[in-house]
């Protein structure tokens, strides 16, 4: 599986980054929107992990662009911003995912595992709200 973390801390993306190639995942980094969004143009991902609060602009709006030209590849984001208009913009734009730092790596990589599956199914995604649960949304591709 390959995955795409767009996050402008370099530690935490490093950290991920480990985590996941640990558990046998290929891993790309960007650290600016600029840069995210150029490898999303040249390689293929299965899910992308992205923060909102990039140096050169909006993960919000990357991740707008994305949904914009077709690209349906699961996103998780992952950020500091945790105000509930927030959350419901992220997923409004089409995030998959809305995760607020901190976060066990446990988790992401529990997410990242479901929204690739479901994904490939192209029926289920799972949206999980800190703390809040969990709310399955159904619906056709």
């Amino acid at each position: 599986m390959k995955v795409l973390i767009i996050e402008d801390d370099r530690t935490l993306a490093k950290n991920l980054k480990q985590v996941l190639v640990k558990a046998g995942f290929a891993v790309d980094t960007a650290n600016t929107r600029e840069n995210g969004l150029a490898e999303t143009e040249i390689n293929e991902y299965d899910c992308i992990v992205l923060d909102i609060n990039l140096p050169d602009g909006s993960g919000f709006d990357l991740l707008d662009d994305l949904r914009n030209t077709g690209n349906k590849t699961p996103v998780i984001i992952v950020t500091a911003r945790g105000q509930v208009e927030d959350r419901i913009k992220g997923l409004n734009i089409g995030a998959d995912d809305y995760l607020v730092k901190p976060f066990s790596f446990e988790v992401i990589f529990n997410f990242l595992i479901i929204l690739v599956f479901l994904h490939d199914f192209g029926r289920v995604f799972v949206f999980r709200f800190q703390n809040r649960g969990v709310m399955n949304i159904w619906r056709d591709f």
